[in-house]
């Protein structure tokens, strides 16, 4: 069997994207994470669908919190926690257990982000001429 020599390099200006590019989905949340975006072309415009991570700010340094969707409100709610609440572990930052449950301390969706290309300008541009 033939031996291919196969390297693979990671692009310069990884990541494309990080979470203070990604505007939150509401005022009291902050994006912690940007993850797996798939591209597509349509003509001179390129479309990415991300998933974003988006955590509670402003939560009180003795409290947890664990973002939960409620269905008869359709809206996502907050549930907060004592740090000293018996049973609580929080042994990974991304979730929290209480008793035999467990929370995410983030909710997660995807968003469409799209980008279209500069306006051509004619200060500073190679091809452009000055009159």
């Amino acid at each position: 069997m033939a031996s291919h020599d196969a390297s693979v390099r990671r692009f310069a200006n990884n990541p494309i994207l990080v979470p203070g590019q990604i505007q939150p989905s509401r005022p009291d949340f902050e994006v912690v994470g940007v993850f797996n975006p798939g591209a597509i072309r349509v003509d001179d415009e390129t479309i990415l669908l991300l998933r974003v991570a988006e955590a509670p700010l402003g939560v009180a340094a003795d409290r947890v919190a664990s973002p939960i969707y409620d269905p008869e409100s359709d809206r996502v709610e907050l549930r907060t926690w004592s740090r000293d609440t018996p049973g609580l572990k929080l042994d990974d930052s991304r979730l929290l257990v209480v008793g035999r449950d467990t929370f995410l301390t983030s909710i997660s969706h995807f968003r469409r982000w799209r980008t279209r290309p500069a306006a051509p300008s004619s200060r500073g541009s190679p091809g452009a001429r000055r009159r």
